[in-house]
């Protein structure tokens, strides 16, 4: 105690303490005594709610202090998951799911020469080159990190990997990490992180043109059969690439 009057580390309070969540939305509020002055064991704005990963999206928002008597401070906390969608794009420790994406695909036509065999309606053989087209579809998705290590430790532990588990409704084998890109910048609490994007490059074969299983990364067009082999050996380490979102 301060002086005996007042604790010298924040004491949560029951007075002030509540939390409401409505289908994914969020928000609570706490309320800390502490010696006047100090903030020893306060929480700090972007901190999650609690420990428990589903109310981990829900952020502290807000810090507002008031005069408690003589000797004492009184710190009402509110938390709340993203408003909106520019809050979302630049909140640290937001789960994956609630991440913004950003999708861009491109098709691929690919010449195969005459190994592929066409034909028209009527059945008549067509002659001349053939080509078989795929396509990548590339998602982004923006993640604030508080560490630049925690964040090349997550590059490096996935890098050269592809998804060992369906992601993003694919199949295993068809999700690879692409390039990562890094931004520093100050938010506007004044405090230093890193905005990090993320690509995912999906590849995307159309059904005529798979087997079981699908078309994964681990596969490459061979030109002279104009059919899709597998690579030996290969060049990939299967992972649940997702959690370099964690």
């Amino acid at each position: 105690m301060a002086s005996g009057k007042a604790p010298d580390t924040a004491e949560l309070q029951q007075e002030g303490f509540s939390y409401f969540q409505e289908d994914t939305a969020q928000s609570g509020t706490k309320r800390y005594l502490i010696a006047r002055g100090k903030e020893v064991g306060l929480p700090e704005l972007g901190d999650p709610f609690d420990t428990q990963p589903s109310k981990k999206g829900c952020l502290l928002r807000s810090r507002e202090v008031s005069l408690y008597g003589p000797y004492a401070d009184v710190w009402d906390m509110k938390y709340s998951t993203p408003k909106n969608s520019s809050e979302a794009a630049t909140d640290a420790n937001l789960s994956s799911a609630e991440l913004l994406r950003n999708l861009d695909a491109g098709a691929n036509m690919q010449n195969i020469g005459e190994a592929f065999q066409r034909f028209n309606a009527t059945g008549d053989f067509l002659e001349g080159d053939s080509f078989t087209h795929h396509f990548t579809a590339n998602v982004k998705i923006n993640k604030v990190y508080r560490s630049f290590d925690g964040l090349m430790s997550k590059c490096r532990s996935f890098s050269g990997c592809i998804n060992s588990v369906p992601m993003f409704g694919q199949p295993a084998g068809t999700v690879q990490l692409g390039p990562v890109t890094a931004n520093e910048f100050v938010n506007k609490y004044g405090q230093k992180r890193w905005m990090a994007s993320f690509t995912f490059m999906i590849r995307c074969v159309p059904d005529q043109q798979t087997l079981n299983p699908p078309v994964t990364w681990e596969y490459s067009m061979n030109p002279n059969f104009g059919k899709w082999d597998k690579l030996v050996p290969s060049y990939w380490t299967y992972k649940d690439i997702s959690q370099v979102l964690a």
